[in-house]
C-alpha cells in the first residue's frame, strides 16, 4: 500500500531549512528528509526527479516542481510508522504555503489511531458488508449462504448455560466430574 510522505511547501528557503532543523532536533534522520529548492540551472525533469526521489506520486511532483519554478521550498519527510503527525506538526509550525496539491495539508486524513491495522490496511473499522475481507481483496466467499455459528449449533446461544444445556449437565452438581460420569469414563489420579 502507497503512504504518502508528510509534504510542505515553503515561501523561502530559510523557513525550510529551520523546519528541517527542527526535524532533525526531533530525531528525523537524513534518510527520511527530502528537501528541493529552487534553482536556476536546474530543468523541471532534474526537479521532478529529485522530488520524486523523496516517494512523492510523478502527479504530485509536477504541481510541486511548479511551485519550486516560482521560487518555493520543498520538505518531504518519509516518516516511519507513528511519527508521522509528529512531523506534520513540526513541518506546520514554520508556516508552510499552499502547495495545489490536493489533501497535502492532512497526508493521513484517514489515520485513526485507536485502529491503526485497519488504518494501515485502509479498512473500515464498521461495515454493512457481511464479507468485508473478501471484499477488499476481490476474493469469492466461500460460501453464498452466510451462517453463523449460532445458526448451525442454536443451543449454543440459548440459555445461560449453552453448552451444559445441549449436553443436559445440570449446572451446579455435587459430582466433580459429571461428564466423565455421564459417559462411564474412568477418571486419571484416581485408582479403583
Amino acid at each position: 500500500m502507497y503512504r504518502p510522505p508528510v509534504t510542505r511547501m515553503y515561501q523561502s528557503t530559510a523557513q525550510a531549512t529551520d523546519a528541517v532543523a527542527a526535524l532533525k532536533l526531533n530525531g528525523y534522520p537524513d534518510d527520511q528528509i527530502t528537501v528541493v529548492m529552487p534553482a536556476e540551472s536546474s530543468s523541471n525533469d532534474r526537479v521532478m526527479a529529485a522530488i520524486m526521489a523523496g516517494h512523492v506520486l510523478r502527479a504530485d511532483a509536477a504541481i510541486y516542481a511548479a511551485g519550486i519554478a516560482r521560487g518555493r521550498s520543498l520538505v518531504i519527510v518519509r516518516a516511519v510508522f507513528g511519527m508521522g503527525a509528529k512531523a506534520c506538526v513540526i513541518l506546520d509550525g514554520f508556516d508552510p504555503v499552499d502547495s495545489g496539491v490536493a489533501g497535502d495539508s492532512e497526508p493521513f486524513a484517514g489515520w485513526d489511531e485507536a485502529a491503526p491495522l485497519s488504518s494501515a490496511l485502509s479498512l473500515p473499522l464498521l461495515s454493512r458488508n457481511p464479507t468485508p475481507f473478501s471484499s477488499f481483496w476481490n476474493l469469492p466467499v466461500l460460501s453464498r449462504n452466510a451462517r453463523t455459528i449460532n445458526t448451525l449449533f442454536p443451543a449454543l446461544s440459548s440459555g445461560a448455560a449453552p453448552f451444559s444445556a445441549m449436553l443436559g449437565l445440570p449446572l451446579i452438581s455435587g459430582n466433580a466430574a459429571p461428564f466423565s460420569s455421564m459417559l462411564g469414563l474412568p477418571l486419571l489420579g484416581k485408582r479403583r
